[in-house]
Parts: structure tokens; sequence; C-alpha cells
């Protein structure tokens, strides 16, 4: 016999031989009962419920092996861990390690700091539990323990919490296995026991609960019957846990309800979810931190709601310290992905803004060449981070925009991808929107050949062109630089790129845009005459008469009180409107002047006609008339169409706005000048052939009476008051047909969205090309021939700078744009982008 049974008694004498052994205490019997119990699936009662004494009858350590964590999300079919969006957003290897480095539980219920390895999982190294499922395999007993499950579900509301603790771990053992888990989900009364359970358990029992409730939510079938058993907010409760286990196995969880069980995001909602999901961003752990920033998107995605109780709740400063002090690039993306949503409401993206939510997102993108290397972000997260500015950018306008987030915008135009160069521009048009100091910094850092050279690179695709048109338009006008500007589109070679998107584009907001900015450029001088050489004046006269073709089907065919109607009347109004801007400043030149008096009069004469909502186009076509007057062309064909002349007297005497009557009255004037100087002329000459005529007998006539003599001005003055006419104090009256160089010191181009021009008393001096090494050119004198350059410059507060791409407008036709994208992509503006 071997040595290892010598001491063993034999039948009743070996029992009889251990009642010679000492007694042992009552915590060192229930230590030993422990360690046979993984061959006991029920409590004994013994000790459990013996007063002075606390030793329980299951062990009270962390107990779990390397599977714990485990969260290999079963793919397939018909299952929500196939979907995916979850599993590009957190596939099963980042679930595993959501809470590394371990927090186990100490023996009074709170968490300590000492880490533990991945491979042991949360609870620590590997126990009884384990065991006790390895011996199930091998006995096959789990089947016979499955079978059991329907008598442990009045062992869960136990009055004991002993029980409910061995009930819960057991529970929570058998859900490990995918055949078990479908038993307890099917099993009538589990569910509901578990998430009352879940709120009155203790630390530890209510971490084997919300693994449970974890392990089911990854089949269609969990996630229902949590939903309809109130597991939603027993969830949520569970989030303002001390124990990061529990936080951990709730949030996911609620993650998994929010992906993919219908009705769950307003039941997280109705039950005050949103402040404490937003309270968790405090934590430090950054794989929980991306579980939970990605629920904060589900719950505010299309829901305004949401989205201002996130801001009210601290949301976007917590988001924003995320940006600045992460690199986890999953967190980041999680993370722009909220604010992005959080970008499209007016009242969050302010909240955004003053959390220095710009500068935060500027760290996040490509480094310019200049500056030191860095990681290059993820294509996904570069794209969050320019959406999100775009977003922002139109109400960013009035800030003070730091220069790198220029200069990495500009590097940007260079790139491939078309959504970097789309957004980039976008940015770059609305932060020039009304920015003085912005529109400088871009300039100086090369801003305009980087447009122009977009422009080029765009393939013709207007989401491209529109953005950068307008930018180039902002950066035209209304800063110290302007004149400056406006010369290097030329030395760039932007005028020749200008005359061909005229017949690349069809887009009614693209080609407004275009004209706008050609209106911007001619405020030049040495622009004009290239812009009727590159065939701009024509091309703006052929979309001055498409608009009007347009107008008259609007009219005619699509009754104004439908709302198709008023928009496209409206879009056409200001197309028209921008054109004729555009080609009253160009007629400065001589040539284009003698070409529009030949061919645009009677075009101008029928917008007249118009039946319009406002007078935003006669008055245009007004002061295009009045530009031209100077050709005799435009006195002439005034003066042979009466109708013509009595619509002026309607609009000097009865016009709804100042600019309209001016002008009208101021044409009606002169025609009635040069009329009287025909008539003057015509009698001079026939005096003048009677006296060389040899005298002829002719019958008695009688005299005409001679003209009346013309009252003094202020009587003249007071005529026109009392015909309903304005003065016209302030504008010189044209007598005699002048020098155009005269003329433009008189003519009243001020009307409400056309440029003022001024003649400074000293204009800029130009010297040789030269690149400075900022992006800036100086330019020599015209080839034109000008000696001296006039620089004019645009005051109007609506022209030149109104938001043409998703900024805001301070124009009696104000529209609400999106790089906004998209706020809205209405209107062929790009829109605001939530997703």
């Amino acid at each position: 016999m071997d040595a290892d049974y010598a001491n063993i008694p034999d039948d009743i004498e070996g029992f009889d031989a251990l009642a010679d052994l000492p007694l042992q205490s009552a915590d060192e019997q229930t230590r030993m009962w422990q360690q046979q119990g993984q061959y006991m699936l029920s409590d004994s009662g013994i000790h459990s419920v013996m007063s002075g004494t606390s030793a329980p009858s299951v062990c009270s350590q962390p107990i779990g092996g390397s599977d714990e964590l485990e969260a290999p999300w079963p793919s397939g079919p018909g299952h929500p861990g196939s979907v995916g969006a979850v599993e590009a957003a957190f596939p099963p290897s980042d679930l595993s390690g959501m809470l590394s480095p371990g927090t186990p539980l100490s023996s009074s219920g709170g968490t300590t700091n000492t880490p533990i390895p991945l491979d042991q999982g949360i609870g620590g190294p590997a126990s009884n539990l384990t065991s006790i499922g390895g011996n199930f395999d091998e006995a096959s007993d789990l089947a016979d323990a499955a079978s059991a499950l329907p008598e442990l579900v009045p062992l869960l509301e136990d009055e004991d919490p002993v029980v409910v603790g061995q009930a819960s771990m057991m529970i929570n053992q058998l859900s490990k296995t995918r055949p078990n888990l479908e038993i307890i989900i099917n099993t009538p009364g589990m569910v509901e026991a578990l998430v009352r359970s879940l709120d009155t358990a203790a630390p530890e029992p209510a971490r084997w609960l919300a693994g449970t409730l974890h392990q089911m939510s990854q089949t269609p079938g969990g996630l229902a019957v949590i939903f309809k058993t109130g597991g939603v907010a027993a969830l949520i409760r569970q989030l303002s846990s001390n124990i990061e286990v529990i936080q951990f196995y709730s949030i996911t969880t609620l993650h998994n309800l929010l992906l993919y069980q219908d009705g769950a995001k307003e039941q997280v909602r109705e039950c005050g979810g949103i402040p404490v999901i937003v309270g968790l961003l405090k934590k430090n752990n950054q794989k929980f931190l991306a579980i939970c920033t990605d629920c904060l998107q589900l719950l505010s995605f299309r829901h305004p709601q949401t989205k201002l109780e996130i801001c009210s709740a601290g949301g976007p400063v917590e988001l924003v310290h995320i940006l600045l002090n992460y690199n986890y690039e999953k967190l980041l993306w999680t993370t722009t992905r909220v604010l992005k949503v959080l970008s499209v409401c007016p009242e969050s993206k302010v909240s955004v803004i003053r959390a220095n939510g710009i500068d935060a997102l500027t760290k996040h993108l490509t480094r310019a060449p200049h500056e030191p290397r860095g990681p290059n972000p993820s294509p996904r997260l570069l794209h969050n981070c320019l959406w999100t500015l775009r977003n922002l950018s139109d109400a960013a306008t009035s800030q003070e925009i730091a220069g790198p987030l220029f200069e990495r915008l500009i590097n940007l135009l260079a790139s491939s991808d078309h959504t970097v160069v789309s957004c980039s521009a976008g940015i770059l048009s609305n932060l020039t929107c009304n920015n003085q100091k912005s529109k400088q910094q871009v300039c100086a850092s090369g801003g305009i050949k980087a447009l122009i050279e977009a422009i080029k690179r765009s393939n013709d695709q207007e989401d491209i062109i529109e953005p950068c048109v307008c930018a180039l338009r902002h950066l035209t006008v209304r800063h110290d630089e302007a004149c400056r500007a406006q010369e290097s589109v030329r030395f760039f070679d932007g005028l020749s790129v200008l005359s061909r998107l005229f017949d690349v584009t069809t887009t009614l907001s693209v080609r407004k845009a275009i004209i706008n900015l050609v209106r911007n450029l001619a405020l030049c001088p040495g622009n004009c005459a290239d812009l009727r050489e590159k065939g701009v004046v024509a091309q703006l006269c052929g979309v001055l008469q498409s608009a009007y073709r347009d107008m008259q089907v609007a009219a005619n065919g699509c009754p104004p009180e439908t709302a198709s109607g008023r928009i496209r009347a409206s879009r056409c109004d200001d197309l028209a409107e921008a054109c004729c801007g555009a080609l009253q400043l160009l007629a400065r030149d001589p040539d284009s002047r003698a070409a529009l008096s030949q061919h645009c009069c009677q075009l101008l004469c029928q917008l007249l006609f118009l039946p319009t909502q406002t007078e935003v186009v006669p008055r245009a076509a007004l002061g295009l008339l009045w530009e031209l007057s100077s050709q005799q062309e435009v006195p002439n064909y005034l003066a042979s169409h009466g109708v013509v002349l009595n619509r002026l007297a309607e609009l000097a005497q009865h016009g709804t706005s100042e600019p309209c009557r001016q002008y009208a009255a101021l044409l009606l004037q002169q025609q009635q000048q040069q009329q009287q100087a025909g008539s003057n002329s015509s009698n001079m000459m026939q005096n003048l052939l009677v006296e060389a005529s040899p005298p002829l007998p002719m019958p008695t006539m009688p005299q005409q009476p001679p003209p009346p003599p013309q009252p003094p001005q202020h009587q003249q003055q007071m005529m026109y008051q009392q015909q309903g006419f304005q003065t016209l104090q302030h504008y010189p009256q044209p007598l005699q047909p002048q020098p155009q160089q005269q003329q433009y010191q008189r003519m009243p181009v001020s009307m409400g969205s056309y440029p003022m021009m001024q003649q400074q008393q000293q204009p800029p001096q130009y010297h040789h090309p030269g690149n400075n090494g900022n992006g800036y050119y100086t330019l020599p004198h015209h080839h034109g021939g000008h000696q001296q350059h006039q620089a004019w410059q645009q005051t109007s507060s609506s022209s030149g700078h109104s938001s043409g791409f998703a900024s805001p407008m301070q124009h009696q036709h104000q529209q609400q744009h999106m790089y906004n994208m998209p706020h809205s992509m209405s209107g062929g503006h790009t829109p605001m982008f939530e997703d």
C-alpha cells in the first residue's frame, strides 16, 4: 500500500478517527466547504444565517477567468454584431481592453488601484467559477444546470444577499454560452428579475447582473427583452456607480440598445440619460470615453433638444478637452462626430466656439509644410474636423482666428481629396466674410493663388468652384489690401479662369457668385479692359438675356403664389441684378460702354416692365442705362419709344426705392434737355437756309410763339417736387454729354447692392513683379497705358461681402447658407453635414 493511503482510516474506523481531530472554527469550516463548493450548485445555508458570523457561503474574492470581458461580438446574418457601423466603430478587440488596466473589487466593496493583466480579466486570476464551468462541460452537467434556471428566478430576489450573489454569479457564468443565453432570455420572469435585482443588489452581485445584461445585449432577442422590461432606466442608474466594471457593462449595453433597438433613444432621453453620459466624459479611460461619445452622437443626431441638453450639461467643454489632451484615434473620431452634430444647431455651435472648439479642431488638421512635423490625422478624422469647422465657420465670422488655421487650410487646397478641398474652400469663404483681418491673413499666406489653382484642378465640379469663387469674392473687396488682391487675380491668370467658368457652370448660385466676383474685379480699372478682351462682357450680356427669359417663364408659366414660382423668380431677379451691377462697372471702359449701348439698350428697357415683387431689377437696369446714357444710342432709343418714357415717368413718381426714382428722373431730365437742344438746332438750320435762298412770294403764315423761358434752377427743383419727384441736388444735372472721365464723378452708383466708387487722392504705387515670399506679388502698371491708377473702394454694406457660401448675409434678400452643408443645402448651396 502506498504511503499516501496509509493514514486513511478504513470504513467506520476512519470516521471514528475524525472525532479525534481538533475542532475547527466556523470560518475554517466555511472555507473548507468553499473549496468543495465547485461540486455544489446551491447554498447549503451553513453559516449564512448564523448570528455572530459574517462568513459568506460564496467566496467574496473577485471571480472570473480571462473571458470575463470577452466581447467577441457574435457575427453573422441577423445578429447586431454583424452590422458594419458597430464593427467599424468598436471591433471586438477594443471591447476586451476597454477597462485596462482593471480595477478589481476590494473586500469592502470599493475599488483598488492595483492593475491586473488583461489576460486575467477584470475579476483577477481564474477562480472557482471558471473551474465550475469547466467541470460542467466535462461532466455534461451544464445542461442540467441550465434546466434548473427557472428555479434561480426567485433566488435573485431573496432576502439573503449571499443567495442573490450566488444566483447572479451562476446565471452570469451560464450566459457565456450561446445556447444557455437563449434559455436565459426565454425563461419567464428571468430578465425582469435581473433588472429588478440590479438596483438593490450589493456591488459584487450587481457586477454579475450587469455582465449578464451585457451578454444578452449582443443578441436581437436579448435587446428586445431588456427594452421591454425597463432595463434602460436601470442601466442609466448604474452609470452612477462608483465601480468602473459596472459602468462599463452599463454603457456598452446602452450603446447596443441605441444602435439596434427601436425606441431606446427616446427612453434614454426620458430617463435623464443625457446629463449622466455627459458627466462620464470626465473619466480618463480612452476606450470608455469612445463608447460614451458615440452614445452622445447617436442620441443627438437630428434631435435639436438633445443638442441643447448636451450643451447645458457642459458637453462642449468636455469634448474640446478630449481633443486637446488625447491622441487615441478612435476617441478623436467619435468626439468629432459629436461636435459635427452639435455644429449644425445655431445655439449649440456658439457653445462649441466659446469652448475654443476651432483651435481644438485645428490641432488635428494636416500641418502646413513650414510647421513642425507631427502625426497626420486619419482620413475619417480629417473629414470630420473639416466638416465641423465648416459648420462652425459661418458663426465665427467676427472671431479672431489664429494664423495656423488659414495656413493649414490653404495647404489642404492642394489635396487630391475632393471632400478636403471643398470643405477647406468653404471654411475660408465663411471666415473671410466681413472680417478684414482674416482677409489680410489669407492674402498674405498665398490664398489667392491657391484658390485659383484649386479651381483649375476642380474638373468643373461646382461644389469646389462655388466656395473657391466666394472666397475670392470676399478677398477682393472691403479691406486695405483689396486693390492688390484684385490685381493679384489677374496676375495669376484668374480672369481667364473666370471666363471659362461661364461655360461650365449651370447652377444659378454658382453663376451669381462668379458675377459678383467679376463685379469686384471691375473695381480695379486695370481689369476692365482685360475682362472685355477675355469675353466676360459678352458673357454677362448672355447671362442677363437668359435671366430675362427665365423671368418671363416664371411670370407666365408658374403662378407667383406657388412656392416654386417665388423661388425661381427670386433667383432670376438676383442674377439679373448682379449682371447689371457688374456691367455698370465694366462700362467705365470706353469700348465696353460703346458695345453695351448698341446691343443691350432694348434688353434693359424690357427689364423695366417685368412684374417683380421688388424694384431690384428695375433699379439695376436704370443704373446701367444711366451709365450708358453718354452714348447717343441710348437717348435715341428712348426718344423713339414713348412707352419707355411713360414707364420712366411712372417709376420717377411712384417708385418705392429712392435710387429707382432718382435714376428715372435723371433719365427723363436728360431726354428733355436733348429734345430742347435738338429743337434749337433745327430752328437755326431753317434760318440759315432762308437767308441763303432767293426771296419767293409765300403766303403769310402766323408766327409761332417762342418757347417759354426755362425757370431758374431752384424753381425747377420745386416743380419736380410738386410732380412727385425727389430732389436732385445731390446729383449734377446732365445738361450736355460730357467726357466719360467727368461722368464717373457724377454717376450715382450707390444703389443698395451696388458699389459706390470714390477716387483716392493718392493711388497706390506698383513695382516690378516679384514674389515677396508670402504669396503676394507686386505688380507693374497695366499695359493699357494708364499713367495713374484710380483705386476704387467698395463701401456698400451689401455688395462684395454678401455671404455667398454658408455665411450670414446682411442684405434685404438674406438667405441661410450651409457650409454650414450644410445649414441647408437648399437653393444649391452646400449644406451643413450632420452625418
